[in-house]
């Protein structure tokens, strides 16, 4: 599986305006509910929950929010959505550092399997700071989804 298969051009959002980790969690809940066609709640209640077990802030800038769905499909079972924030915010992080890059992981309940390896490979990609820097560095969606589409990164 590629990213390309899961993150879709107008997944990508530059200059997200959050006031704090609630809040991206819920911009990124209602794009995520747009497009799989159910509510923000759908989405954001089990981000929350998951968030509750532990922050998924994995250090160095970089969120990692995911969840599965128990009651709306997801197609292909999981999907991708990114966000490069206009300002860092707290997100709780490993490190406390506060969090620039988030992509988010929706998923099927049905998929974990999948969720679970993307998830980790995600993570590993996102800890490098060639890649990171790159998109950081990047102010256009078509760029940053190129960049995170590239072949040398694009593998899940």
């Amino acid at each position: 599986m590629n990213i390309s298969d899961i993150l879709m051009p107008e997944d990508v959002w530059v200059q997200l305006n959050a006031k704090s980790k609630r809040n991206a969690l819920l911009q990124l809940s209602e794009r995520g509910a747009a497009k799989l066609g159910c509510a923000a709640s759908d989405i954001l209640k089990p981000l929350l929950a998951r968030e509750a077990l532990g922050s998924t802030g994995i250090g160095q800038g970089i969120g990692l929010p995911h969840c599965a769905l128990e009651n709306s499909e997801v197609p292909g079972g999981l999907i991708g959505l990114f966000a490069k924030l206009a300002k860092p915010i707290d997100f709780e992080a490993i490190d406390d550092e506060p969090v620039d890059l988030i992509f988010m992981l929706i998923g099927s309940h049905r998929a974990s399997a999948l969720h679970l390896r993307a998830l980790a490979n995600l993570a590993r990609r996102l800890r490098d700071p060639v890649f990171c820097a790159e998109l950081r560095n990047s102010r256009d969606p078509s760029v940053l989804f190129s960049v995170i589409t590239r072949d040398d990164y694009a593998q899940l």
